[in-house]
């Protein structure tokens, strides 16, 4: 196999240094190549033909030459001739090229010789060899050849005789040398004149090649640098010729792109000359026209910020007022007439609202808080809000907050809560029936552990949307179709803002929705994270005994969820997502919960547990709007409470009224309105239930008693007689001695006088304003330049916020202010709480927290009458028997509301009269559970012991006898009954 891998390697190595040879160094190159070689090879080869015919010329010759002597030679040495030989020798040697000549005898002895001696002596062993030799010596060539007689030629041949003699010649190789060295010579001198005419072949084939090239490289290169005249005049092959044409085609069409080129450049720069003038005027126009905008923008920032306040001042009055009127006895047209006032002015008012927020959004302005706040918080603070306007409809409005999602964010809670209120308002304005849930979840976590991503999402079983109507949804003053703005109000900005807010906050927005079945709308938000999972701090049952209701749940800091193991807790709800919420809710706190179906169920549920053993520590009962007046509901939680001595816990609706329902809200142990936050739903679940392993416990005082004595001053400063009006009457209503004020002018000079323990002072005032008014007052010297400010002002500007806080104010707040929020900004700064009045506060979360909770029964309750025994009391006489329980019956409603009345007046002494007489009825009437109960509250009255427990007791027991009494047929029954009967009681 041939190796021809150094041949390749040649190869490409030729062309890669080709590569970077001219075009005339490569036609050059290329053309004596192959002219090179083949003259190279012919030469070779006739150099070789021509050394083989001079060798083969000599050869022959020689041969010939020794054989015509040898043949001479025969006869003569048969004869022993050698004066014949000698001449024979001697002609021979005359021939061209023979040097010597040696002829020998049989014996080997020279019998005849001519010429040079030989080179060398022909050896005996050549001399013996029939077949003769021929060797070189030097330049010299022998043949030795034997001479046979004539007679035996043919039988010498076949080695039967020996020679007669030898012949020796020797022939000068020099002529033939001489020969094949011209021939040489002649050939090489062949080859390099080939090869020469070849290079000037080659190289004036380049020239005639290159030069055509050169000349057009040249033209190109003038061409290229702006020589447009520039044309090619060639003579050559027809390539050369159409490449003449081509280059000179391209430049004549250069030489008419240039001029075109050069006009429209001259145009463009004439036109650019006048437009660099153009926009030099419109730069001093635009300049001119920023400010005017800076102007307009400053405008528009006062126009916003007055016409807030010219809007917000009356609408404070209004909402204000028509709140008070509510709270007056009205007849149902004017309570009618007086919530629609005070709902169209809280529609104004959200509407101003997204106008303004609208307004910041788009200049850039709306600036975000940063603050720690708590999801759960949040959330149910939203639901709060909207919970009325939901239940209006029956809605199911429920919040699911998954328990991955951290407690404690950082972020603006307020744009948060916004965002939900705006998605949850909109739920509930587009469903008509079922339910509107709300899902707060993790979405992601980052590896950081600092930031994390939630997703907000609001779904409804309302109207639902097409895509065309989808689409439209997120554009300022859109909403899903033209009729909706006239069938269910709204400015349709609360969706433009959310998506924007959401957006800031490094989140977006999306729905899903389908005509007819519901939306789901959901929010991404990306905020930072401080808290572990959501829930509240461990409450244990060791919790200190002075925390009242209120201070469970304005703390913020109940992280862990509260401990209800070993708990049995009953539920019914006839709302299936409220239900399936709060099970889980109070099964995550480890309280084992029972779901009821049906009222009898429920009370079924709850004797069974009881005859077990295992008495359930509350039942809660959830009912909707048309259940507060059902009369079969209000006799189902009497029987809990006071046949089977069971703890009901009422979650409701949104009550207008407490007056109006007060009969199933005084029955229960404790209500609380839907859906209940779960800070309030954990102390509510703690302070029922875990007093219960304490046994009956009185609560410290309530909280309005611990807080601020006397009644304090609470100055109100503003220009406006209506806002001024409605303050002072606020204030009024809920116990504070109120100082109304109408300039800045006479707040200082009051302030001078006399003291204040507080001042809401309005900003924007004739004269002296409010900003300037609390400096002054800063200024003061003494306590009086500490009084806490609180600025009141119907602006409605963030950076108002900052420039008020820094000239002295120590909160912002805007209008209109309500009677919530002043009880607020009273309790932190003042330590006030408004004083008890009649129940009729409509957001009262706990009912009959008055100092006691009593216990669950978890056993069969006792009989609260002894029918054998009330006739062994009344000497075996029925008839008596019933006399008497009956007169002691008629005297307990007189008799409780006595006890009431000496409580109120901390008449000690009556009490114990009180006591004392109740406790001798009770001797002649088998009731067992009343007299121990009235024994020991006379017991402890008289040994100066705390007696409030076993008051409450006291009550406890006359409302289950008079209960007992209602629900019971007893006169017959005890009438009737054997003398061995035994005992009967329905308690």
């Amino acid at each position: 196999m041939i190796d021809t891998s150094g041949e390749q390697n040649f190869l490409s190595h030729f062309g890669a240094a080709g590569k970077h040879w001219s075009l005339r160094r490569k036609i050059f190159t290329y053309v004596m190549i192959p002219a090179a070689l083949f003259a190279i090879v012919i030469g070779s080869v006739f150099i070789t033909a021509r050394m083989m015919e001079l060798e083969h010329i000599v050869t022959t010759r020689s041969q010939e030459t020794t054989d015509q002597l040898v043949n001479m030679s025969a006869v003569l040495l048969s004869r022993a001739d050698p004066t014949t030989l000698e001449l024979i020798a001697g002609g021979t040697i005359q021939k061209e090229g023979v040097r010597s000549v040696v002829i020998y005898n049989q014996r080997g002895e020279i019998t005849a010789h001519a010429g040079a001696m030989p080179a060398a002596r022909a050896s005996q062993r050549n001399l013996l060899n029939a077949q003769g030799s021929r060797r070189r010596i030097g330049d010299y060539l022998q043949l030795v050849e034997p001479v046979w007689p004539t007679a035996q030629a043919a039988e010498s041949t076949a080695g039967r005789a020996m020679p007669i003699g030898w012949v020796a010649v020797e022939f000068a190789y020099t002529p033939t040398q001489l020969a094949q060295s011209r021939a040489i010579l002649l050939t090489v001198l062949g080859i390099l004149l080939t090869v020469f005419l070849s290079a000037v072949l080659a190289s004036r084939l380049s020239r005639q090649l290159t030069r055509p090239l050169a000349h057009t490289v040249d033209v190109v290169s003038r061409i290229k640098r702006g020589d447009s005249g520039a044309r090619l005049d060639i003579e050559g092959s027809r390539e050369i010729e159409l490449l003449r044409d081509g280059i000179n085609s391209m430049a004549d069409t250069l030489e008419h792109a240039h001029s075109e080129l050069q006009q429209n450049i001259d145009q463009a720069t004439e036109d650019l000359r006048e437009t660099l003038e153009t926009i030099e005027i419109q730069n001093i126009e635009l300049n001119i026209a920023r400010k005017e905008a800076l102007q307009a923008s400053k405008i528009k920032s006062e126009f916003l910020a007055n016409m807030s306040h010219e809007i917000r001042t009356p609408l404070n009055g209004i909402i204000g007022f028509a709140r008070i009127l509510l709270k007056s006895p009205l007849t149902q047209q004017q309570k009618d007439h007086a919530t629609t006032i005070v709902k169209s002015s809280e529609t104004l008012l959200s509407v101003i609202n997204d106008i303004l927020d609208f307004s910041r959004i788009e200049a850039g302005k709306l600036l975000l808080d940063h603050s720690e706040f708590n999801v759960r918080d949040t959330i149910d603070d939203a639901m709060t809000l909207l919970a009325p306007a939901a239940h209006e409809k029956n809605l199911d409005l429920a919040a699911m907050v998954y328990l991955d999602v951290p407690a404690i964010l950082v972020g603006d809670p307020l744009r948060v809560k916004q965002i939900i209120l705006n998605l949850i308002g909109n739920a509930v304005k587009f469903t008509r029936h079922g339910e509107i849930v709300l899902r707060v979840m993790l979405e992601e976590q980052e590896t950081n552990g600092h930031h994390v991503t939630i997703r907000i999402s609001v779904s409804d079983t309302g109207v639902g949307m097409s895509k065309t109507q989808q689409r439209a949804l997120f554009h300022a003053f859109s909403q899903g179709d033209a009729s909706t703005a006239r069938r269910f109000g709204g400015s349709g900005l609360g969706l433009v803002i959310s998506r924007k807010l959401a957006e800031q906050m490094g989140g977006s927005i999306s729905v899903e929705s389908t005509l007819g079945e519901g939306s789901t709308f959901s929010v991404l938000l990306r905020l930072e994270s401080l808290g572990q999972a959501t829930g509240l701090r461990h409450l244990t049952r060791e919790a200190d005994d002075s925390l009242t209701p209120g201070d469970y749940e304005n703390s913020r800091h109940y992280e862990a969820p509260p401990d209800l193991s070993g708990e049995r807790l009953i539920y019914l709800e006839y709302q299936q997502r409220t239900a399936m919420v709060t099970q889980q809710i109070l099964q995550h706190w480890s309280a084992e919960v029972v779901i009821a179906e049906t009222l009898d169920d429920l009370c079924d549920s709850i004797v069974k547990a009881q005859k077990a053993g295992r008495g359930f520590s509350a039942a809660i009962l959830g009912i909707t709007s048309y259940q507060l007046s059902s009369a079969v509901h209000l006799a189902a939680v009497e029987r809990i409470e006071k046949q089977l001595d069971c703890r009901v816990v009422l979650l409701t609706p949104t009550i207008d009224s407490v007056r109006e329902h007060a009969a199933i809200l005084n029955a229960c142990t404790a209500y609380a309105l839907k859906p209940i936050p779960q800070r309030k739903l954990a102390a509510m679940m703690m302070l029922l239930l875990t007093k219960q392993h304490e046994g009956i416990s009185p609560l410290r005082q309530p909280q309005s008693a611990r807080l601020f004595r006397p009644k304090p001053r609470v100055m109100a400063v503003d220009d406006n007689a209506a806002n001024l009006r409605l303050i002072e009457a606020l204030l009024t209503d809920i116990g504070v001695e109120p100082v109304a004020v109408t300039s800045g002018y006479e707040a200082l000079r009051l302030l001078k006088e006399t003291s204040c323990d507080l001042v809401f002072m309005d900003v924007q005032m004739p004269g002296m304003d409010g900003m300037e008014t609390t400096r002054l007052i800063r200024s003061l010297s003494g306590p009086v330049a500490h009084v806490p400010i609180l600025a009141l002002t119907a602006h409605a500007l963030n950076e108002e916020r900052e420039e008020l806080l820094n000239n002295g104010f120590n909160e912002y707040v805007t209008k209109p202010i309500s009677e919530s929020q002043l009880l607020d900004l009273l309790s932190r700064y003042l330590q006030f709480a408004q004083p008890p009045k009649a129940a009729d506060e409509v957001h009262q979360v706990y009912s009959n927290f008055s100092g006691t909770v009593r216990p669950s029964q978890k056993a069969a309750p006792e009989p609260c009458v002894d029918i054998e025994s009330s006739i062994r009391l009344a000497a075996g006489k029925r008839d008596l028997a019933v006399e008497l329980l009956s007169m002691l019956l008629e005297n307990l409603p007189e008799d409780e509301e006595r006890f009431r009345k000496l409580e109120r007046a901390n008449d000690v002494k009556g009490l114990e009269e009180a006591a004392h007489k109740l406790h001798g009825g009770t001797r002649y009437c088998g009731v067992p559970l009343l007299r121990a109960a009235v024994a020991s509250l006379e017991t402890m009255l008289k040994q100066k012991q705390p007696w409030t427990e076993h008051l409450k007791q006291t009550y406890a027991e006359i409302d289950r006898l008079l209960y007992w009494a209602d629900q019971t047929d007893w006169q017959p029954l005890m009438l009737g009954a054997p003398d061995g009967l035994s005992r009967s009681s329905a308690g």
